[in-house]
């Protein structure tokens, strides 16, 4: 045998060793295979690699939170944010609330130890456990982490006064509420009725809360969908509540005005020294009277109180004891006074019905509705203002409409008509105090009311020429 032979044999034995044996000829093509294969290899480690940082940075928190946004001397030097590593960089995070996120699920989401979240909870009374399992979507929930990636310090927001904070101490999580600085600015509006008071306040900028807010404090006086006419006028002075500078929310209107051609009526808004406040006439008399003008918001008088109507689904003549309110189904309906429930169910043409007691002499009705308040039952108290059911077209109803009735001693009262007396007026020994705290609100008014008549003068001026 030669040498080339023999060098051949000890080829093929090695490789059968290896539970292969291979051919010279197939030995070239092993290496080609395998020199084909190997960027393929390449290529596959390199895109599982990828895949994996993916999914790491989807679980992380990418959006650092600057220092700015947390006006606390505590809080500083918010940095970007690494986690699922052994080591993080200690840092705020802000983890942004979605439909359906429990506080569970966020924890797990970012890769927070869930221990933590146990003794988070541990450490709540009931009351901040309900202000940090409030997770409204696009909120947040802000917290510091340390190098080991424990959570040290939580941050949850309680409105635009105060907030949640829960910090590690040795001993545990211990949770307390902090005031929030917040400066309260006073802003004027006016608006102009040509349609409804909702769209009127829309275009003039106002949002839906304080558009109900002129809508209650007139509830008294005036029927927004009976008793105004185009052009008439209401003008608002109200809170806005600023935090380092940014508008946070609207608060409360201090003084307002209602303008028609025959009418004018302003309220102002008074706060005792014990906290509670109301809202009176410049003259000290409360604007509240026993019954609201309308229990619905926004709605159309589409029947009125008659005698002799024909009926719509009966076809006969009869009385119709009551005011009809043509609202969408769905629309809130509200006590129109402090009263007792007595009666919430089923009742012949009136479909679902709230019956309530006032005092021995009044009693109102409230049929057609489509569902009642959660919860409300005969015997329950209700405030006046208080929602009690939803406008519905249940009963003999054509359509979806609120049926009202005021009895008194059992007798149907006009409700439009009834003449009911304020409540109590200011105290005089607080007379003093209101006068000097209202005043500078009514010329404020008086001058605003000239301003925006002046520019209306000169606008028209403007277009005539």
């Amino acid at each position: 045998m030669d040498a080339h032979s023999r060098e051949m044999n000890k080829l093929n034995n090695g490789y059968s060793e290896l539970g292969v044996i291979f051919k010279p000829s197939a030995n070239r093509q092993l290496w080609f295979f395998l020199g084909a294969l190997l960027p393929m290899l390449t290529a596959m480690v390199a895109l599982k690699t990828y895949d994996a940082d993916a999914i790491r940075a989807s679980l992380s928190v990418v959006d650092p939170v600057p220092a700015e946004a947390f006006p606390f001397g505590e809080i500083q030097n918010a940095d970007s944010v690494v986690t699922q590593t052994a080591q993080v960089k200690p840092a705020w995070i802000a983890l942004k609330i979605s439909q359906g996120d429990t506080l569970s699920k966020m924890f797990a989401a970012h890769n927070l130890p869930l221990e933590d979240m146990t003794g988070i909870l541990a450490a709540l009374d009931n009351k901040e456990a309900e202000i940090l399992g409030r997770l409204r979507p696009g909120d947040e929930i802000k917290l510091h982490r340390d190098e080991s990636g424990r959570v040290v310090e939580l941050i949850r927001e309680n409105g635009y006064q105060n907030i949640l904070k829960i910090s590690l101490t040795q001993d545990g999580y211990r949770a307390e509420t902090l005031p929030v600085t917040v400066e309260t600015k006073q802003h004027y509006r006016q608006i102009t009725i040509n349609g409804s008071l909702y769209a009127a306040g829309q275009e003039a900028g106002l949002n839906d809360q304080m558009i109900n807010q002129i809508a209650q404090l007139f509830a008294w006086d005036i029927d927004f969908s009976f008793d105004v006419q185009a052009g008439d006028k209401v003008s608002v002075i109200y809170q806005e509540m600023y935090r380092a500078g940014k508008k946070v929310a609207d608060g409360d209107i201090i003084a307002a005005e209602f303008r028609s051609r025959n009418k004018r009526l302003r309220v102002v808004r008074f706060e005792t020294p014990d906290g509670r406040f109301s809202y009176y006439t410049p003259d000290g008399q409360s604007i509240r009277k026993a019954f609201l003008r309308t229990p619905v918001d926004y709605a159309r008088v589409s029947s009125q109180f008659s005698l002799g109507r024909l009926h719509p689904v009966l076809n006969t003549m009869r009385a119709h004891q009551g005011t009809d309110y043509a609202a969408p189904i769905g629309t809130p309906v509200r006590a129109s006074g402090n009263a007792r429930v007595e009666f919430s169910g089923r009742l012949g043409g009136y479909g679902n019905v709230i019956i309530l007691e006032h005092n021995n002499s009044y009693s109102t009705r409230y049929g057609h509705l489509s569902r009642f308040a959660k919860g409300l039952k005969q015997g329950d108290w209700v405030r006046q203002g208080d929602i009690i059911g939803y406008v519905g077209k249940t009963g003999l109803a054509t359509g979806p409409h609120l049926h009202y009735e005021l009895r008194v001693n059992g007798v149907a009262k006009d409700p439009e008509k009834l003449i009911i007396k304020p409540a109590e007026p200011i105290h005089a020994n607080y007379m003093k105090e209101f006068r000097k705290k209202t005043i500078d609100l009514l010329v404020r008014l008086d001058a605003e009311d000239a301003k925006h008549l002046a520019s209306s003068a000169t606008v028209g001026m403007s277009k005539t020429n």
